[in-house]
């Protein structure tokens, strides 16, 4: 009996050799003339993650970091640099992670400060979002990752949903704008002055919580599904 069969295999890659393999496993062979012709097509909520960095340590972390961390798990995520951000890519989006280190006394980075104005009017009603920040702690104590506050603050104003919430355990300050309550940051807290080797910890910890939250909150992130489509006799 011929048929036209579809199987979908959730995978991070998968070759035309290893599904042949998993379908001959299961008792099913080629009849063709040829070899079989594999169709791949992959399905996968896919999270923006635009960041601003003056002094590459933000770039660091973002590529060394937190998209090797994401890439473990499967997911896929389009990153991209403030500077370079039009609005097609916060429209048509649902899940981003934002990056902002904090500059002096309290203020933005440089290209998250000239794109405020409008990041502000953009409307994040049905949008999740998570956010990241770097700070130094112990020079400008007053002032810890104050840049986190400041997006948290504006993306609230506009509807959107915040998760990956930081406990402020372990950490050594006097004030941060970031603060969401007495015991948590709105996102994840890094400082690269003066606690770097905790860097790497904090992010996978952090990455699974707004995985998990994800899942919780409607916005699942799917491994890849590769669909293939061939014919093949049981």
């Amino acid at each position: 009996m011929r048929l036209s069969l579809s199987v979908s295999i959730v995978v991070a890659e998968r070759s035309s050799t290893d599904i042949s393999r998993f379908l001959k496993s299961k008792s099913i062979r080629w009849v063709g003339p040829g070899p079989p012709i594999f169709f791949f097509s992959h399905r996968e909520r896919m999270i923006r993650l635009y960041y601003g960095s003056d002094t590459q340590k933000t770039h660091h972390v973002v590529q060394n970091v937190l998209l090797p961390i994401l890439e473990r798990q499967r997911v896929h995520v389009k990153d991209k640099v403030i500077a370079e951000l039009t609005d097609d890519d916060w429209t048509g989006h649902e899940v981003f992670i934002l990056g902002v280190p904090t500059w002096y006394y309290g203020e933005l980075q440089s290209d998250w400060e000239a794109h405020f104005e409008h990041f502000k009017t953009l409307d994040f009603s049905g949008k999740t979002v998570a956010l990241f920040g770097l700070g130094d702690q112990w020079g400008y104590d007053e002032w810890f990752i104050d840049g986190v506050g400041i997006l948290a603050e504006a993306l609230l104003d506009s509807g959107a949903t915040l998760i990956g919430a930081w406990p402020r355990e372990g950490y050594d300050f006097q004030k941060s704008r970031a603060l969401k309550n007495d015991s948590e940051f709105y996102g994840l807290a890094l400082d690269e002055d003066n606690q770097y080797e905790l860097t790497q910890e904090r992010c996978e910890r952090w990455v699974q919580l707004v995985l998990s939250e994800l899942n919780a909150t409607g916005h699942p992130v799917s491994l890849k599904s590769t669909v293939v489509h061939t014919i093949w006799e049981n």
